[in-house]
């Protein structure tokens, strides 16, 4: 589920509820294109597919528990982990406050800012991602539901969002 609208700077907040055994996570200044699109990758470059949403995610990330990255930011289809990854942040202590910061089986609070290349994200309060990156300045938000692929356990499991409110910046 995409919004029609392109956001450039914004704050967004949000509550889930993620059954365990799955993975998800909210799109953020992403893009979708009817045509495959070839993007370059600093030297490498990286080929998405006509209707794929690729960008900035926010993770959802409760079926690792040894990571639990919740919070953290991956560039879906393109550059992969950002943070922690490329763009800073240790991840032994993500994983370590991403331990004690998410709820299992309970609503967690999400919240988004981003202004101009800075980019910070909070899980039930706590600062998670701040850094800073200028490869999409704006895009859609989608909601995103992995596929369960070869883990069946996981068929029939749900993930819930609830109170979506964004509010643009100028």
């Amino acid at each position: 589920m995409c919004t029609k609208k392109l956001y450039q700077n914004f704050v967004l907040e949000y509550e889930y509820k993620c059954d365990n055994l799955l993975n998800s996570g909210v799109q953020f200044r992403s893009n979708v294109y009817a045509i495959e699109l070839i993007l370059d990758g600093k030297g490498k470059n990286k080929k998405i597919a006509a209707g794929r949403v690729h960008g900035y995610q926010v993770e959802i990330d409760p079926n690792k528990p040894d990571r639990m990255w919740s919070g953290g930011i991956y560039d879906e289809g393109r550059r992969g982990w950002l943070y922690p990854g490329l763009r800073g942040g240790d991840a032994k202590a993500f994983t370590k406050q991403g331990q004690d910061v998410y709820k299992p089986g309970a609503w967690n609070s999400v919240k988004i800012e981003c202004d101009g290349p800075h980019i910070r994200t909070w899980l039930n309060g706590e600062a998670r991602a701040d850094f800073e990156d200028d490869m999409t300045p704006q895009g859609l938000i989608a909601l995103q539901v992995h596929g369960v692929g070869k883990h069946p356990e996981a068929v029939g499991k749900t993930i819930m969002w609830r109170n979506l409110r964004i509010k643009e910046l100028p």
